[in-house]
C-alpha cells in the first residue's frame, strides 16, 4: 500500500512499506528504496515497495514444483514472499496475479535479490496468496 502523497510521514510507515523493522535509518532505508543522496523523508511520499519476482507459468505437485522453468513475472510487497504474500499482475500491486489455469497447486519462484534462493510453495488460486511455508529448492 502506498505511502502518503503529503502531510507528516514516519519512519515506522516507511519501514513498514519497505517491510524493515526498528530502528529506521533514513539512510539506509533510501538505499533499500534506491533513492539518491541527500536523503529526505519526502522522497517516499506515494512510495510503494513493489518487487518484480521470477515465477513459474505453471504449477504442478509439491514433489515436483522445483523443477518448473520461471519465465513469468509476478510482483508482491517482499523482497522474499512467505506465507500469507499476494501475488500481483503488476507494479502497482491493485490486481492479484491470475493462477486460475495453472494444473497444480504448488509453484516456483525466486527471491527479488536471484541471491537469497529459489522456493516453492502451494498457492490459492481465489486469492493469489501463499498459503503454507515456503520452502527452498
Amino acid at each position: 500500500m502506498a505511502l502518503p502523497a503529503s502531510g507528516p510521514i514516519s519512519g515506522s510507515q516507511i519501514g513498514t512499506e519497505l517491510g524493515v523493522s526498528s530502528p529506521y535509518s533514513l539512510h539506509n532505508m533510501s538505499l533499500s528504496a534506491s533513492f539518491s543522496t541527500p536523503d529526505a523523508m519526502s522522497d517516499f511520499y506515494s512510495y510503494s515497495a513493489s518487487f518484480a519476482l521470477d515465477i513459474s507459468c505453471d504449477g504442478t505437485t509439491s514433489l515436483l514444483a522445483c523443477d518448473l522453468s520461471m519465465n513469468c513475472v509476478a510482483y508482491a510487497n517482499v523482497m522474499t514472499p512467505v506465507n500469507g504474500t499476494v501475488f500481483y499482475d503488476s507494479s502497482a500491486l491493485t490486481t492479484i496475479y491470475d493462477f486460475s489455469g495453472y494444473n497444480g497447486i504448488f509453484i516456483k519462484f525466486n527471491s527479488f535479490d536471484n541471491v537469497t534462493g529459489t522456493y516453492k510453495a502451494r498457492i490459492d488460486t481465489l486469492s493469489s496468496a501463499i498459503n503454507n511455508s515456503p520452502q527452498s529448492c
